[in-house]
């Protein structure tokens, strides 16, 4: 028997019973100098990984990032510019646009996707016995290729009457018709609308 003012040693610890387990006595889990001599092998087996993202990814950036600062025309030496080509860039009207363009893209894509993907989830958690509707609307995206999706959305976007998008608003309003993909307005969204409910089970 300890003193109260005596610290328990680790053989103490080890036959220290817990309530929990009904009074089992419980091993003590020791970390010693295993771990430090098994980090040396973890490092061994990550370093061709991390090699080869620095030389494919890392060390590309870098070197693009440096030669911006530089205006290269032919084989003249290149004349350092600084943030010169960056002022010229933003100062064209066309690349602000697309810039922008490519924003409400990404947020919209993000947004909608996470959005259907998780309600389609939370719907299947919920109901489990009525999921089957959700179920495959969830999956049907992965059983589907590219080429399949991408025929089957030009068909449903098609700017006659055939389409199967004008076929249904037609039947509501008499002699409905539109250009989806050829309506600057209507043709960022339903780029954004096909590509959330593509990567919707993805999320």
């Amino acid at each position: 028997m300890t003193s109260s003012g005596a610290k328990p040693t680790a053989g103490a610890l080890a036959d220290i019973s817990s309530p929990l387990t009904g009074g089992r006595r419980e091993p003590v889990v020791r970390r010693g100098r295993k771990g430090l001599r098994e980090a040396p092998a973890a490092w061994l087996l990550i370093a061709p990984v991390i090699v080869l993202f620095g030389i494919s990814v890392v060390y590309p950036l870098i070197d693009t990032i440096r030669l911006s600062l530089f205006d290269i025309k032919g084989s003249a030496p290149p004349k350092f510019v600084g943030l010169g080509n960056y002022m010229t860039l933003f100062a064209d009207a066309t690349f602000r646009n697309t810039l922008l363009t490519t924003l409400i893209f990404t947020l919209g894509t993000t947004l909608i996707s996470v959005s259907l993907g998780w309600t389609l989830a939370m719907l299947c958690s919920f109901a489990p016995r009525h999921t089957l509707p959700f179920r495959g609307m969830f999956f049907v995206t992965f059983g589907i290729s590219e080429a399949v999706s991408g025929y089957m959305w030009i068909n449903i976007l098609r700017p006659d009457k055939a389409g199967l998008l004008n076929s249904l608003i037609g039947s509501v309003v008499p002699g409905f018709q539109h250009s989806w993909l050829g309506d600057p307005v209507t043709a960022l969204w339903s780029l954004i609308f096909v590509a959330s409910w593509a990567g919707s089970a993805c999320r």
